[in-house]
């Protein structure tokens, strides 16, 4: 997309490690992007080098921040820190946000609900794994379109 439509040359490199139980111990990306008026031999010279980066995921598992990490291995080309911005995940899942789509279904999927008697429904979300439990009374009361959740 970058190249063709924006005609801009751009990099990413993302990275994740994991620990022996398969859990993500480090997990970061980085974003390299030329600015105007950029020397092709430094773009070319950027290009080999990011063959070459050691493993991004890794180096975050082990306490480095990317800023380190930016500053080590792309010395030769002097990077300047101008600007940082705090970054978080969040989720606007909620019980009522849940609640709300299971009143969305298509009836045959309600109907199914029912039929199949197990309950507590538990329903997780895809984002953040947070879970939520609806009784048969409240799914009944949440299809019934009368919830106070």
């Amino acid at each position: 997309y970058y190249m063709e439509s924006e005609q801009t040359p751009t990099m990413f490199s993302l990275g994740l490690h994991f620990d022996t139980a398969g859990r993500v111990i480090g997990a970061g990306g980085l974003f390299l992007q030329a600015m105007p008026g950029c020397n092709e031999e430094v773009l070319d010279s950027l290009n080999e080098k990011s063959t070459k980066l050691p493993p991004l995921g890794k180096a975050i598992s082990t306490g480095m921040s990317v800023k380190d990490y930016c500053f080590e291995n792309f010395a030769q080309y002097q990077p300047k820190d101008l600007s940082r911005e705090q970054l978080a995940f969040s989720c606007i899942c909620s019980r009522k946000n849940f609640a709300q789509f299971l009143t969305t279904l298509p009836q045959k999927e309600k109907d199914a609900i029912m039929k199949e008697d197990k309950f507590p429904l538990e329903l997780e979300c895809f984002n953040c794994s947070s879970r939520y439990s609806f009784t048969k009374d409240e799914i009944t009361e949440i299809f019934r379109g009368r919830s106070s959740i």
